[in-house]
């Protein structure tokens, strides 16, 4: 525990477990959840799709902040001319998940990885 400068106590620590793996979750001081995963996806998967935050076995209690992506690819590494796009419908962030759609003009890229903050 601490004081605040406006003199509130804060807890840095949490009595959750965090979890361990490919998808998973913990909690950092100030009262915040980090979430992270990964999911197959294909040039297919271009209309928008829900990801549920209770795949990881928990939602936000109150907000998610921020979402973040990153596209990953198989071996050999893509060409500078092949790309993929993970694209977040901002208006569906919510505590329990967020829509995603995954666009890409080459077989080489399979997937991306996600996170998400909030409380």
């Amino acid at each position: 525990f601490f004081q605040t400068g406006a003199g509130r106590l804060m807890q840095l620590t949490s009595n959750r477990t965090p979890s361990a793996g490919t998808n998973g979750y913990t909690f950092i001081p100030g009262g915040f959840l980090l979430q992270w995963g990964q999911l197959a996806a294909s040039k297919l998967d271009t209309s928008y799709t829900f990801l549920l935050f209770a795949t990881n076995n928990t939602n936000f209690a109150n907000n998610c902040f921020a979402v973040f992506t990153q596209p990953y690819s198989a071996s050999p590494p893509p060409s500078s001319n092949e790309q993929a796009t993970v694209v977040v419908r901002k208006s569906t962030v919510s505590k329990t998940g967020f829509q995603w759609a995954y666009k890409t003009n080459s077989g080489q890229y399979n997937g991306f990885f996600w996170a998400a903050i909030g409380n």
